[in-house]
C-alpha cells in the first residue's frame, strides 16, 4: 500500500506542473505556482492532520476512507476541466517505458540549468529529510517543547510558508528568480543554524520562521523555471527523471540524520544542513547565472 501511494505521488508530482503550465500564461506561472503552494500548505499542515486524528479516534479506518473518497473527487475534478492536455506526441511514443526513462534522464542530464538544479535540490532534500527524521527529538529533548509546543512551532512554520507563498510572484518581478533562490538559501541556512546552534525556544521558533519563508520561495521558483524552459514533448519525462535525481538522496539523508543525532546529537544535523546549504551560496553560482540567462530568453 505504501508502495502504491508512493507511485501515485510521482505521477502525480510529475503530471501537476504540466498541467498548471497549460493551464495559465506564461507571465501567471508564479502567481499560480504560489497559489498552489499555499493550498497545499493548508491541506497538508493546517486540515489534514488534525481532520485525520479526530476520525481516527472516532474510527480508526475513517481517515484512509475519507483519503479514498478526495481521491476519487480529484479525479472527477480533473475530468471535468476543460480542453485537451495530451503532450505532443513525438518519435519516443511507442517505445519502451525504460527507452523513455533514458530519454528523461538524458534530457535532464545534458541541460544546463536542469542539471545543477536537480543537484541543488538533491542537496536539499538530503539535509531536509536529515532533518525531518530527528526534529522531533531535537524539539522536545533540546529544547523542552511539549506535545502541544511541538504542534505549535510546526504551525509557525506552515503559518509562514502560507504567508510568503502570496508574496513570492512579487517578489521575482521585483528581483529575478535567481535572487530569490539565493534568498531562500539564506533564510533556510539562518533557520537551520538556529536549531544547532541556539538553546532558546524563542530561537527555534524563528528558525522554523525562517524554513517557512524558505520552502515556498525556493519551490515556486524551481516550478516556473522548469515550466517555462522544457517542451511539451518531453515534459512529463523529464519530470520523472528529475524528480528521481532531486529526491534520490531522502532515504539516505534520513538514514544519516538518525546516525548523526544518535552519535553526536540531533543539534549537529541541523548544523551539517546549515553547512551544505549555506554552501550552494558559492558553488551554485554557475546555476544561478544559467537561470537569468534562460529566463530572458523566449518560452518553449
Amino acid at each position: 500500500a505504501a508502495f502504491a501511494v508512493g507511485v501515485g505521488e510521482v505521477v502525480t508530482d510529475g503530471g501537476l506542473p504540466a498541467l498548471v503550465r497549460d493551464l495559465v500564461g506564461r507571465d501567471q506561472l508564479e502567481v499560480a505556482n504560489s497559489r498552489l503552494s499555499a493550498t497545499q500548505t493548508v491541506s497538508n499542515v493546517f486540515v489534514g492532520p488534525p481532520l485525520g486524528a479526530v476520525l481516527f479516534e472516532l474510527e480508526p479506518s475513517a481517515p484512509f476512507f475519507l483519503a479514498v473518497g478526495l481521491f476519487a473527487l480529484a479525479v472527477v475534478l480533473l475530468a471535468r476541466l476543460p480542453g485537451d492536455y495530451r503532450a505532443e506526441p513525438d518519435d519516443g511514443v511507442g517505445e519502451p517505458l525504460r527507452t523513455q526513462i533514458m530519454v528523461g534522464l538524458r534530457y535532464v542530464w545534458g541541460h544546463p540549468v536542469l542539471r545543477p538544479l536537480a543537484l541543488t535540490v538533491m542537496a536539499f532534500s538530503f539535509v531536509g529529510e536529515a532533518g525531518n527524521a530527528v526534529i522531533v527529538i531535537l524539539a522536545t529533548e533540546r529544547f523542552g517543547l511539549s506535545n502541544v509546543g511541538f504542534g505549535f512551532l510546526i504551525s509557525v512554520d506552515g503559518v509562514a510558508s502560507v504567508v510568503m507563498s502570496f508574496f513570492v510572484a512579487g517578489l521575482v518581478r521585483r528581483t529575478g528568480h535567481s535572487f530569490s533562490m539565493r534568498l531562500s538559501i539564506v533564510t533556510f541556512t539562518i533557520g537551520a543554524l538556529l536549531f544547532g546552534l541556539t538553546t532558546s525556544v524563542a530561537g527555534i521558533f524563528i528558525g522554523a520562521l525562517m524554513a517557512g519563508i524558505s520552502d515556498p520561495t525556493w519551490n515556486v521558483n524551481s516550478a516556473t523555471i522548469r515550466q517555462r524552459l522544457v517542451p511539451d514533448q518531453v515534459f512529463g519525462r523529464m519530470m520523472t527523471a528529475y524528480l528521481f535525481v532531486a529526491w534520490s538522496m531522502q532515504p539516505l539523508g534520513a538514514l544519516l540524520g538518525g546516525v548523526i543525532a544518535e552519535r553526536f546529537g540531533p543539534e549537529w544535523v541541523s548544523i551539517l544542513a546549515a553547512g551544505v546549504v549555506g554552501s550552494l551560496l558559492v558553488l551554485a553560482r554557475p546555476l544561478f547565472r544559467a537561470i537569468d540567462e534562460a529566463m530572458a530568453e523566449p518560452a518553449l
